[in-house]
């Protein structure tokens, strides 16, 4: 099977050189001698292929998974950036192809999958913007209500559902009709209270029946509409999980719903774990708790297999924290990787689908986009990928899409941003050709 993945790899890369006249930088030229007269033509072959390197192999494997996928598809977890990586050995530059100017300082931002969505949070109001059939963003919406600034929003999967939690200590869920028309634009849905200080962070599940939420009044609170979907008890959370010394600026939710990430101004980034049933048993005691930023954890993010956190922190750093195959957090001290080289606070981070892109925003006024190799290690942890400058303020919010070609960010310069992953166009016929070759090995 491995000799198949080069060969195919061999195929590929070869037409890439017949398409430009030469190999791809990072791929070094494969010729075939004469060898001995003794020898065939398929021993010849067989030969030559071994001298392909350990590295070109892995790249092959790599290229084989993303053949399957298809990147110009269109999917969800389009992946033509990774295989520009691996071809070219380097990231592609974002360039900024919107700027929404005017608004009041933006506290969050995000996206709909689709990337059709727009959505941020500002001084007491929630923005939507939409994209038309033209490809631009208009405004369809300003959801007012809260009583004092929006810290954080949340998109659901259908575009039906926005999540806010707001300094007015209240969770906000906002419902756009069948058609996706947000008819009432004042009145929110339901009110969750509860929390005794400002809602910083909220997070809704999947099946857009839980949310998440962390307050500065030093706790998470985990909140269950019935069977209907709808909020029926809005002033009396299902749990509240207790155990941080200070303000919890950022709770993520794992997919099946039994994890919890929490980041504060404690420094510390919490696990906690529900039991089997789902319920929050303990709900002061985590299951870990990892230490090692030198200032409040500002950001918090974990992956679908939830075995990988990311965490930015006033600190200036992002720190990459993996746990083992069993999901424990063994070394809770000790993060595999730290990421240096923003110049001040990281408010915002972000994970791509397949862990190997960071987006981080921060009050050093950039965003910065972070790669992995292709075997999944941050190799150059002092060198960010890309640096987007163009704020003129402290960087927020920043969101990722999923198939890594679009960036959002908000800024305290009172502007949402997007940015658009573009190629040269030196490679612009060579991503054409690609998409040909691939789905002629489909």
């Amino acid at each position: 099977m491995k000799h198949i993945r080069v060969l195919t790899f061999f195929v590929l890369i070869t037409g890439f050189s017949a398409l430009t006249g030469s190999a791809p930088a990072s791929c070094p030229a494969v010729s075939f001698s004469s060898g001995s007269s003794h020898e065939s033509k398929e021993e010849v072959e067989a030969r030559e292929l071994q001298k392909i390197d350990e590295e070109n192999v892995k790249k092959a494997a790599i290229l084989m998974t993303i053949q399957k996928g298809n990147p110009l598809a269109g999917g969800r977890r389009g992946l033509l950036p990774d295989l520009l990586n691996i071809v070219y050995g380097y990231a592609s530059e974002y360039e900024q192809i919107k700027n929404f100017q005017g608004l009041q300082e933006v506290s969050a931002v995000t996206a709909s999958h689709d990337n059709q969505l727009l959505v941020a949070g500002t001084a007491q109001a929630i923005q939507v913007w939409q994209r038309d059939k033209d490809g631009m963003f208009q405004s369809i919406a300003t959801l007012t209500g809260h009583a004092d600034w929006v810290r954080s929003v949340f998109l659901s999967d259908d575009k039906r559902t926005i999540i806010s939690g707001s300094a007015d200590n209240t969770i906000k869920v906002w419902q756009a009709d069948a058609q996706g028309v947000w008819a009432d634009q004042e009145q929110s849905a339901a009110t969750l209270t509860g929390h005794a200080n400002r809602v910083s962070s909220v997070f809704l599940s999947d099946d857009k029946r839980t949310i998440i939420s962390g307050s500065a009044d030093n706790t998470i609170k985990v909140w269950q509409a019935d069977a209907q979907g709808v909020w029926a008890d809005q002033e009396q959370s299902a749990a509240t999980l207790t155990g941080h010394a200070n303000r919890v600026s950022s709770v993520f939710l794992s997919d099946d719903k039994r994890t919890i990430i929490s980041g504060s101004a404690d420094n510390t980034i919490k696990v906690w774990q529900a039991d089997a049933q789902g319920v929050w048993a303990n709900q002061q005691q985590p299951a870990a708790t990892l230490t090692g930023h030198a200032g409040w954890v500002s950001s918090v993010f974990l992956s679908d297999d939830k075995r990988t956190i990311i965490s930015g922190s006033n600190d200036t750093t992002i720190k990459v924290w993996q746990a083992d195959a069993q999901n424990v957090w063994a070394n809770q001290q000790q993060p595999a990787a730290t990421l240096t080289g923003h110049a001040g606070a990281v408010s915002s981070v972000f994970l791509s689908d397949d862990k190997r892109t960071i987006i981080s925003g921060s009050a050093d006024n950039t965003i910065k986009v972070w790669q992995a190799n292709a075997q999944g290690v941050w190799a150059d942890q002092e060198q960010s990928a890309a640096t987007l400058t163009g704020h003129a303020n402290w960087v927020r919010s920043v969101f990722l899409s999923d198939d890594k070609e679009i960036i959002v960010s908000g800024s305290d310069d009172l502007s949402v941003r997007i940015w658009k992953l573009q190629y040269p166009e030196s490679q612009r016929a060579l991503i054409k050709k690609i998409g040909e070759l691939l789905e002629q090995n489909q």
